[in-house]
C-alpha cells in the first residue's frame, strides 16, 4: 500500500490535530511503517539520503532526527 496524503489526513483527523502544524510520529497516527515501507521514502530530498526517493512521493518533510534517523514529520 502507498501512504498517501489523504491517509495521513484520515488518521489525523481521528486523533483530533493538524499534520500541516503539528510534528507527528508514524506511531502518533497509528500508522505502522511496514504497511507503507519506510516513512523516510516519502520525505524531501532534502531530509533523507534515501535512494528510494522519487518527486511525485514527496508528502513529508523532516521536523525532528532522532539518532541519524527521522523521527518526527511534518505533511507537506
Amino acid at each position: 500500500m502507498k501512504l498517501t496524503k489523504e491517509i495521513i489526513i484520515q488518521a489525523a483527523n481521528a486523533k483530533g490535530f493538524n499534520p500541516y502544524k503539528t510534528p507527528f510520529k508514524p506511531s502518533d497516527l497509528n500508522l505502522k511503517s511496514n504497511d507503507y515501507g519506510s516513512f523516510s521514502d516519502y520525505c524531501s530530498p532534502k531530509e533523507t539520503t534515501s535512494g528510494k526517493w522519487r518527486k511525485e512521493d514527496t508528502i513529508l518533510t523532516v521536523a525532528e532526527w532522532r539518532n541519524n534517523k527521522p523521527y518526527k514529520y511534518f505533511l507537506i
